[in-house]
């Protein structure tokens, strides 16, 4: 039997893979603004005779009608993507009450306003994952920025490399496309990371109007072989919503953890086992996806895989034995917490040797003992 707690991380888990997706597909909808970019530059560089000799008036006017078309789509493309963030936002904390008004006998989930997750958008500061922040608004003001900024290079440079609007033209041409792939990975990676930033504050904004039954959140990481050292280390952890220390998402680009709610001891109760997805890759490439209790983190699922995919998932056999020697004397819970520093950043393994702790005495005797 399990808890409550169990069921909402089957629920939640579940709800991150939702997110993910919805972030790609927001992402996705960059592609028309690209495709227009593209068109529109061909068609003026093609209004010229391949033959042309360049002026530095005509280089000019060609670069300033790019840049206009450039910095035209992208800012629309951004604006509609915060218009559709910002109705998401909305749906997410009707998801959010429903969820806890379902899981609770005799409770009905208050549910925030616009203004306040919006407000929690604006004033909150977003980390980049590297112990350096932002804000929601400049970090996806600065897709439009990087991206415009990388296709007036490339039509600067053609400018560069030829004497004739052909030969400048072939060369736009080489570099375009690229530009325009990167531009759409771009979209998608600014997407996936802002669109969970804007989920956790939704949660965040449903927590602060229901902290009569909610003590707090459960950290809840993506059990896949993709699932970055921050996330595998956290999953499970517990914070209460007064704990202004805990991780604020996202931990880095491409987030796809969550937070669930911890839920006051007074409105627990027993139910039927939940279950959350695990989809872990062995190191032949072999994925076995399946369900698992709600009730097993990350590093639960880690002590039942063969030594070569620990090794593997932990990015070495020195980690991976070390994982092994701990698990053995009970201190799996010591290990996740030692692979991570206090602002919550993976420590290399150069540094974890220097660590006066258990892990770092462990891999510091791995070294004596060859």
């Amino acid at each position: 039997m399990s808890n409550i707690d169990d069921k909402l991380v089957s629920i939640y888990s579940s709800h991150a893979v939702y997110l993910s997706r919805l972030g790609a597909q927001f992402g996705n909808n960059a592609i028309p603004y690209l495709q227009r970019i593209e068109n529109q530059t061909y068609a003026i560089l093609n209004s010229f005779r391949a033959n042309a000799a360049i002026t530095s008036e005509v280089r000019r006017e060609v670069q300033r009608q790019i840049n206009e078309i450039t910095r035209t789509e992208l800012q629309a493309y951004t604006t509609q993507y915060k218009l559709d963030n910002k109705e998401f936002g909305a749906n997410e904390v009707d998801f959010n009450a429903n969820v806890l008004t379902s899981a609770l006998t005799n409770y009905q989930a208050a549910i925030p306003t616009t203004q306040a997750i919006t407000s929690l958008v604006n004033s909150t500061p977003m980390s980049l994952g590297t112990g350096s922040y932002t804000t929601y608004n400049r970090y996806v003001t600065g897709y439009h920025k990087q991206y415009t900024s990388k296709i007036d290079d490339i039509i600067r440079a053609g400018f560069l490399n030829g004497t004739t609007m052909g030969e400048v033209t072939s060369a736009i041409k080489d570099q375009l496309p690229g530009a325009i792939e990167q531009s759409k990975r771009g979209a998608k990676q600014m997407a996936r990371t802002a669109t969970n930033y804007y989920a956790n504050k939704a949660m965040e904004a449903t927590v602060n109007v229901n902290d009569e039954v909610v003590k707090g959140y459960e950290f809840i990481a993506t059990l896949d072989s993709r699932t970055s050292r921050q996330c595998s280390s956290l999953d499970g952890n517990k914070y209460k919503s007064t704990d202004n220390k805990r991780p604020r998402f996202p931990l880095h680009p491409n987030e796809r953890s969550v937070y669930g709610y911890w839920i006051d001891d007074r409105y627990k109760y027993d139910n039927e086992d939940s279950k959350r997805n695990s989809n872990f890759t062995d190191v032949d490439g072999v994925r076995t996806p399946k369900k698992v209790s709600s009730a097993k983190t990350y590093y639960d699922e880690l002590r039942g895989m063969k030594a070569v995919d620990q090794d593997s998932l932990l990015g070495s056999p020195t980690l991976g034995k070390a994982f092994r020697k701990m698990n053995k004397n009970g201190d799996i819970d010591i290990f996740r917490k030692q692979l991570i520093d206090s602002s919550y950043q993976p420590i290399s393994i150069s540094e974890l040797k220097k660590k006066d702790n258990e892990l770092g005495r462990i891999l510091k005797a791995q070294i004596k003992g060859g």
